[in-house]
């Protein structure tokens, strides 16, 4: 049997074809638009310099916070806090307005994102994938707009984390 380089180039594309549409997926970016401010710790008030990958986490983490104050007021939300699937899809407020992300946190393979609800309190967590990608985690009451944000230093391990004195961003982040 005699094989001919149209069949084997044949047989190989088929072959390939699905390995090629699994190609690792776009990195989440900070979007057009936003810029992280500059980030401060301890009483030396020592700023931070974030990764890109930690920007995105920043953001997500302290969006997340900004949208559940909105999701817990009767007025502008729907009066509780909303799960993170729900700030995903998009949560419709009483006067027909959409609470959520514009981008599903799911799709930053970077980091893995939570929203522990406690009655009205919270824990917004971003837990790093990566080696030397820190964590970041937000506490507190949405309701009464106080919380502390947390960032541990090239680590996933939360027992190590310094509160953030200084914090923000500029532009819209993840907000939709």
């Amino acid at each position: 049997m005699q094989i001919r380089p149209g069949h084997l180039c044949a047989v190989l594309c088929l072959l390939l074809a699905p390995a090629l549409a699994y190609a690792a997926p776009a990195p989440v970016l900070v979007p057009d638009g936003t810029k992280v401010s500059e980030l401060k710790w301890g009483d030396d008030e020592a700023v931070l310099t974030l990764q890109p990958a930690e920007q995105v986490a920043f953001l997500f983490v302290y969006g997340i916070w900004g949208l559940e104050q909105d999701c817990i007021s009767k007025d502008m939300g729907v009066g509780r806090p909303c799960t993170r699937d729900e700030l995903a899809r998009g949560v419709k407020t009483p006067g027909g307005g959409t609470l959520g992300l514009s981008v599903n946190p799911v799709k930053d393979y970077n980091y893995t994102y939570d929203v522990i609800i406690v009655g009205s309190d919270l824990v917004i967590r971003a837990i790093p994938r990566v080696k030397d990608l820190g964590a970041f985690a937000m506490t507190g009451s949405a309701r009464r707009s106080i919380g502390n944000f947390w960032y541990s230093p090239g680590s996933a391990d939360l027992s190590k984390a310094v509160q953030l004195t200084q914090y923000g961003y500029e532009g819209n982040g993840f907000r939709r």
